[in-house]
């Protein structure tokens, strides 16, 4: 668990490293400016004059998500957006929903959070921004290199209010920003049955970037894992074709030339000359192919809920780009379409999601040979995100594709860029 911008005695011990990193995520620079106090019980610090207190879901070493301590908001917040959970947590969330309406005390640990008035609180600051003087937030517990604090904001009555995500570091913010603004300006062109929630409030709050987005549907529904979860024509996924396009051309592909093209430090020099040379071969070579207006870029099954009416709400949209190869989602989908996530297995996952997607690359307009190219793109899209990634972490300790996992990726992109020549297309 890292914490390496967090001051040890800023943080009650009781707090255990979970809570206590989600604690920096949310008011870090305010705790250590003495704006904040953050503490394990039920009684606030006395020096300050707000407080709010939450159980913490299911105990301190184990923390999951936080729900305030108001018995009415708890088992609203608990029974709400239950079918999006799996069985088990359905089940637990069901449990401590009753319990809260019986008036029990959800957990053992609870933390409260103690601000001055004149600074007042991040939670109530966002609220605020929605016109709500006074909000109540549940608050998700995240410790991937990439978390972030996620808010499901309430009224005191406990409706829905919107979900809030805050960045707080030099990877989160742009994140942040990234997904407002495809919210704004790509979101609204999805096809049918595709929905995203709306952008109701954006700005910047205590040294925190945050972004509030409209609630769903209440009774929305899982998305589960499996490649029939989707249908063929849903997993096009959800931005429009707008044509043929040259391979260099498309937004999405300078980009990432420009990743991996730009020495630094950071990338093991082999993999650096191996993914390079895998875009020269796919620059050099490829055709003219089918572009999109945009893909989601994490278009993965916990990104997406179904309604009552069969609609596929799209949300967590930080890793959107306009003008790229059409079927980049495709192949996301079916990459992450086959269980339980074994970065180990990238290669292998990669090489069955392609196998799996060319029936709907090919409804695209892709032929046997553009569809290879495709299949190597999207293996340097992964190779070129892990790299900004362990460049802005200034490392590869905490990024889940590692070096060589990456390079058996491009060894497979080698292995179809091979038999994607026009000379072995026309003998098929």
């Amino acid at each position: 668990m890292p914490h390496e911008e967090m001051d040890p005695f800023t943080f009650d011990s009781r707090l255990g490293r979970h809570v206590a990193y989600l604690a920096e995520q949310m008011w870090g620079p305010a705790i250590r400016r003495g704006d904040v106090a953050v503490v394990a019980g039920p009684h606030g610090d006395p020096a300050y004059s707000a407080h709010q207190s939450f159980w913490v879901i299911p105990s301190f070493s184990r923390a999951k998500f936080l729900v305030p301590r108001d018995f009415k908001v708890a088992s609203r917040s608990l029974r709400e957006y239950a079918l999006l959970r799996s069985l088990r947590t359905r089940a637990v969330r069901r449990v401590l929903s009753a319990l809260a309406l019986m008036r029990i005390p959800l957990s053992n640990d609870v933390v409260t959070v103690s601000s001055t008035v004149s600074t007042g609180d991040i939670i109530q600051a966002v609220g605020a921004s929605v016109g709500h003087a006074k909000v109540r937030a549940s608050l998700g517990v995240r410790s991937a290199a990439n978390a972030k604090p996620t808010l499901e904001l309430r009224s005191t009555c406990g409706d829905i209010l919107g979900f809030a995500k805050l960045g707080w570091n030099g990877i989160t913010i742009p994140s942040i920003d990234n997904e407002a603004r495809a919210l704004r300006e790509l979101a609204p062109y999805a096809v049918t049955p595709f929905r995203a929630a709306g952008v109701i409030a954006e700005g910047t709050v205590q040294d925190r970037r945050f972004v509030v987005t409209e609630p769903m549907p209440i009774r929305v529904r899982d998305v589960p894992p499996r490649a029939h979860s989707l249908s063929a024509s849903e997993a096009r996924g959800p931005a429009p074709l707008v044509g043929m396009h040259p391979w260099s051309a498309l937004a999405q592909v300078t980009s990432v030339v420009s990743t991996v093209f730009d020495d630094d430090q950071t990338t093991p020099p082999a993999l650096a000359v191996e993914v390079r040379r895998v875009v020269d071969r796919i620059l050099d070579q490829a055709p003219v192919l089918p572009a999109a207006g945009f893909w989601h870029g994490d278009f993965v099954c916990w990104n997406l809920a179904r309604d009552g009416d069969g609609a596929l709400w799209l949300f967590d949209w930080e890793t959107a780009e306009e003008d790229v190869p059409a079927g980049m989602d495709t192949m996301h989908w079916y990459s992450n379409a086959q269980g339980p996530v074994d970065p180990k297995r990238t290669r292998e996952r990669v090489a069955a999601a392609f196998e799996t997607a060319k029936p709907v690359l090919r409804s695209m307009g892709y032929s046997s040979r553009t569809m290879r190219y495709l299949g190597a793109w999207y293996s340097v899209t992964l190779v070129a995100r892990a790299i900004r990634l362990a460049r802005a972490l200034e490392g590869w300790e905490r990024v889940a594709l590692k070096p060589d996992t990456l390079a058996e990726l491009l060894t497979w992109a080698n292995q179809i860029l091979d038999n994607a020549t026009p000379q072995k297309e026309a003998r098929r």
